[in-house]
């Protein structure tokens, strides 16, 4: 699989005009793509975002940010706040796992 770089990623600029100007940035989905994933499942997602990282850094720390954005403005997002939790539960389950953490009682 390609990793995400500047010249196969598709951007685009958002403007908005309402209580003033604002120029947002975004990602777009090219679901026509060869690479293009589909619809996964809540762990799948979480699996593949807890391994990936790019030139903008980690995909992890990406959703990170993106929740912690949301959550400055009044914001959140219930599948991101999903996908966070998922992580957390797959983080946990790989400390007990090398016997970091006891089982549950």
């Amino acid at each position: 699989m390609q990793p995400l770089t500047r010249e196969n990623m598709n951007a685009a600029w958002v403007r908005r005009v309402s209580a003033g100007f604002r120029e947002h940035g975004g990602f777009v989905v090219n679901s026509g793509h060869p690479l293009y994933a589909g619809k996964l499942s809540l762990q799948t997602e979480a699996s593949h975002i807890a391994r990936a990282a790019g030139e903008f850094g980690s995909c992890r720390a990406y959703l990170e940010n993106t929740i912690d954005q949301l959550n400055a403005i009044g914001l959140s997002d219930g599948y991101l706040l999903r996908l966070q939790r998922q992580l957390a539960h797959m983080d946990h389950d790989a400390q007990f796992r090398r016997g970091a953490v006891e089982a549950p009682r």
